[in-house]
């Protein structure tokens, strides 16, 4: 086995290129942060007044899987159709393999350069979405009562939340923080039958019932889930909370 070479799966918009190749992916701990800061007038330093994550690459050395150099040229036009796509696609590396990033493939790739043996080529992914996806979860949650949510990654989950309602007004409360949002025969502009199906989407701060738009009370705040966070939800027969785990 060559030093330093994982040969665990590498996984692209679902192909498993593990297949075909072993790899090496070079990668940040952390995503790359852009600082902004303004002088001061009359003081010294700096004052800060935000931080934000960007996008950055991940360089992955491939070597292809064949015992010899004329198979090699079928095997890299099967790859490149497996590394094509025009929109950030799910990239399982294999040293996180619980973990995912949406990542596109990104500048010139020499497939004509990937060969069985060392040195290898280097195909560029470059990852949008700073932040890594892991395991979906889901529970359900009863009317009226308080029910503790584990996000289990370490940075914030925006979760989906699917009722069928009571009738009445709607409400899901951040117990802890006191956050909530809230739908009532106003802001949806008429009743809210019994039996509807109500969709909450905390990312998209939207909300649905049967498919409508429905309006949301002034004071409602969208929330995510970090850690343990309790939730209560009223005004509905049955409740599923659903969730990806996001990870630095």
């Amino acid at each position: 086995m060559r030093k330093g070479v994982y040969r665990d799966r590498i996984i692209f918009n679902g192909h498993d290129l593990s297949e075909l190749v072993m790899c090496r992916p070079h990668r940040p701990i952390m995503p790359p942060t852009t600082l902004s800061t303004e002088s001061v007038g009359g003081r010294h330093g700096e004052h800060f007044r935000r931080v934000s994550m960007d996008g950055y690459d991940v360089p992955v050395e491939i070597w292809i899987r064949a015992n010899d150099r004329r198979s090699v040229a079928e095997l890299r036009h099967e790859l490149a159709a497996l590394l094509w796509t025009d929109e950030p696609a799910p990239l399982h590396l294999p040293d996180d393999p619980t973990r995912y990033y949406l990542a596109i493939v990104d500048g010139s790739t020499d497939l004509g350069q990937i060969t069985n043996e060392l040195p290898g080529c280097t195909i560029n992914f470059h990852v949008c979405d700073p932040i890594a996806y892991g395991a979906e979860c889901s529970t359900e949650l009863a009317s009226g009562t308080d029910k503790a949510l584990y996000e289990g990654g370490t940075y914030e989950a925006r979760p989906v939340i699917t009722s069928t309602l009571a009738g009445g007004t709607w409400r899901l409360e951040n117990v802890g923080t006191a956050e909530f949002v809230e739908v009532n025969a106003t802001t949806f502009g008429a009743s809210l039958a019994a039996g509807a199906t109500l969709v909450c989407d905390m990312a998209t701060e939207h909300v649905t019932i049967n498919g409508n738009t429905a309006g949301v009370t002034v004071n409602s705040d969208f929330f995510g889930l970090l850690g343990e966070s309790v939730v209560e939800v009223t005004g509905a027969d049955f409740t599923e909370a659903r969730w990806l785990e996001r990870w630095l």
